[in-house]
């Protein structure tokens, strides 16, 4: 017996709603989901688990378990709806321009909260990955003595390696 998601699911589009429309605030949401991009490319990601994060500046992200980039992002979007489709709440967020609609449905949500965060403290940044990466293929020396740098920006199965 199937269980009946329908009140769930409205509960959940209307407090998606209610706090992705203000943008006062970050909103995360745990579940097993489908997401699908149409944009400036397309992707889909099958069922699997995934963690939704709707930022105080509008900004969406859906990420994998593991991994620090997110699988599928917007900057701010312009528009954000959560509505109820076959029993399950399904958030739809989309962008003017450039022209882009992440779709997630929500299938099975662990968690799904809210959090006020206080005003943005001061950031200053010194130096930057690129100055690090340029300074250690000069001077490789300076992880191993007698470390000779080979290549750069080199793509493999795991990830890109910076030297």
């Amino acid at each position: 017996m199937q269980k009946n998601r329908q009140p769930e699911a409205v509960a959940l589009a209307a407090f998606l709603d209610r706090h992705t429309h203000v943008w006062e605030c970050l909103v995360q949401v745990a579940a097993h989901a489908e997401v699908t991009y149409h944009g400036r490319a397309a992707s889909t990601a099958e069922a699997g688990s995934y963690l939704l994060l709707i930022k105080c500046d509008g900004s969406l992200q859906v990420n994998h378990p593991r991994g620090i980039k997110p699988m599928n992002w917007q900057l701010k979007t312009d528009r954000s709806v959560a509505t109820v489709e076959d029993g399950y709440c399904v958030l739809t967020a989309s962008r003017r321009r450039p022209a882009e609609t992440v779709r997630v449905v929500l299938l099975d949500v662990s968690l799904a909260q809210v959090l006020e965060l206080r005003e943005e403290a001061g950031f200053v940044m010194a130096g930057s990955e690129a100055r690090l990466q340029a300074t250690l293929a000069c001077q490789p020396a300076l992880i191993e003595p007698g470390l000779r740098v080979l290549d750069r920006e080199l793509l493999s199965g795991t990830g890109d390696m910076d030297l």
